[in-house]
């Protein structure tokens, strides 16, 4: 965990000379983003339940990109960003969708080669509220059925650790799109559900952005 901290806030001690004039490096991006879970049930007689059913989130990313070595740069970044998953329906007509509203803090390690661009990156997920819809209770014929909300939070942890890799092009100007792909390092459940069940979050991104 020291390490993945480490690792995060390594560009911050970076010196404050090799920064640019502001606004100059300074990125904006507005996309979506495909969140799932990875549900392992770890009882012998159970299936997984895994949320992977296609459906899309927003996200938003602010960040500042810093020139290391040539075509290398460091970029940080902070955004705001919708994780979870959504389940199939089940023959009795039970589904769900998990929503984990997170801030997200992190740093990626860029290379670019002409109008592409490449990196690898790590972030912390700060959880900032957790909620279950489901349609009607798993297990029940329960009729009619109708969408219900619940607190989830007691179900996770409070934050989580990623890592992640992105390619991005340059369209016009200085205007370009992205895809991402993020999935947890840990597992995301709360610590005393981790003998049941085991969770991972993976998220796939796409967009727009705008490097000033």
């Amino acid at each position: 965990m020291r390490e993945i901290i480490f690792i995060i806030l390594l560009p911050f001690t970076l010196s404050a000379q090799i920064f640019e004039p502001f606004p100059n490096g300074l990125t904006l991006e507005l996309g979506a983003n495909y969140p799932s879970l990875s549900w392992k049930i770890n009882e012998s007689n159970q299936g997984n339940e895994d949320r992977k059913e296609l459906w899309v989130k927003p996200n938003l990313q602010a960040g500042y990109r810093i020139n290391i070595f040539r075509n290398f740069f460091v970029k940080l970044f902070v955004g705001y960003i919708s994780l979870g998953g959504r389940s199939k329906e089940v023959q009795n007509g039970y589904k769900d969708r998990i929503v984990i509203n997170a801030l997200e803090v992190g740093t990626s390690l860029l290379y670019r080669i002409n109008n592409l661009e490449l990196g690898i990156g790590a972030k912390w997920n700060k959880h900032l509220n957790i909620t279950q819809y489901h349609y009607g209770y798993s297990g029940f014929n329960s009729s009619p059925r109708q969408w219900e909300e619940e607190d989830m939070s007691f179900f996770f942890k409070k934050s989580s650790f990623d890592w992640g890799v992105r390619i991005s092009y340059l369209l016009i100007y200085k205007l370009n799109i992205f895809t991402e792909y993020w999935t947890s390092i840990q597992d995301i459940e709360s610590d005393n559900l981790s003998q049941y069940i085991n969770i991972r979050n993976r998220t796939i991104k796409f967009g727009v952005g705008y490097n000033f």
